[in-house]
């Protein structure tokens, strides 16, 4: 296991607080010094001594960390969790909340000094590393309570790049954590419901795209959409640019294969979308009247929308 690094550590500070640990309960003529308890606290959330972490609750401070590439190393990938954790603000004392990691071949388990930072590094599933994107969760012998966590696509977006310290950023770059390409891609995906049994993605990525091309909505020649990946009833759809992934927040309502889509962000988005974006399928076929072909192209029995 990775060794616990205690950054603020030096050893005038340190011999400081463990003197005063030491002599705590010694009376004072002038007034009565805290209790151990209290000065040891203080010095865990300084930095100068390490966590203590609890043995009865150590199911509950472990993580599996799956999809991990074939050169993750333990000490490169505790780094780059912790730092993904400082960026998020899901630190809850200075330090290194990963103090133990176990890398085996294409997955990893890691131990964190609290609960608390536990549960929050959930959210970080999806951290981007080293080309590859981490899937962390629970470990199936798991039988703690259920934790409600979010995804490292919404959490990038809540973090002030500019504020970060240059150890950070250093790190989660390193790695090939770009948050400002996190950004970016959280701003073209679209989420889309209601799907047909029966679509593939290829059918479905050619509709979307001829409907895009057809509404004046592709912003450049070639495919609009960079990705599609479907999900049952759902798919979710990465535009090739901000602009398309708007337009295509404008096809809501469209007809496919005799069943209306629902085109929408996905609930992890936590950006502002102008309110043109709020525009529907039918507003579109209003201006350009090119609707009824895409749609008919697709199936002839629907003709114009109504």
């Amino acid at each position: 296991p990775i060794p616990l690094t205690l950054p603020n550590y030096t050893p005038s500070r340190a011999f400081g607080t463990i003197y005063q640990l030491m002599h705590a309960d010694r009376a004072s003529r002038f007034d009565a010094p805290p209790p151990p308890s209290a000065l040891l606290r203080q010095a865990m959330q300084e930095g100068l001594v390490p966590l203590t972490a609890d043995a009865a609750t150590k199911s509950r401070r472990e993580l599996f960390v799956g999809n991990t590439p074939a050169n993750t190393t333990e000490r490169g990938l505790a780094d780059h969790l912790n730092a993904a954790l400082r960026a998020a603000g899901f630190c809850t004392a200075p330090g290194a909340p990963v103090i133990s990691c176990r890398v085996s071949a294409a997955y990893a388990f890691v131990e964190l000094r609290s609960v608390q930072e536990t549960d929050n590094c959930l959210s970080l599933t999806g951290l981007p590393f080293l080309g590859g994107a981490l899937k962390i969760g629970r470990p199936t012998k798991y039988d703690g309570p259920r934790t409600v966590a979010s995804s490292w696509a919404r959490v990038a977006q809540t973090i002030d790049a500019a504020s970060l310290d240059a150890a950070t950023r250093s790190q989660l770059q390193v790695g090939g954590a770009d948050l400002g390409a996190a950004a970016a891609q959280a701003s073209r995906e679209v989420l889309i419901d209601n799907v047909p049994a029966g679509t593939t993605e290829a059918s479905l990525r050619a509709f979307l795209g001829l409907a895009l091309r057809q509404a004046g909505g592709a912003a450049a020649a070639g495919e609009p959409l960079a990705s599609l990946h479907l999900s049952g009833r759902h798919a979710f759809v990465g535009a090739r640019s901000d602009a398309e992934a708007l337009a295509l927040l404008a096809c809501a309502g469209i007809c496919y294969r005799g069943t209306r889509l629902r085109v929408k962000r996905p609930s992890k988005y936590a950006g502002t979308d102008p309110p043109a974006a709020g525009r529907a399928w039918a507003d579109v076929v209003a201006d350009f009247a090119r609707g009824a072909s895409v749609e008919a192209a697709h199936d002839p029995a629907l003709g114009a929308a109504p």
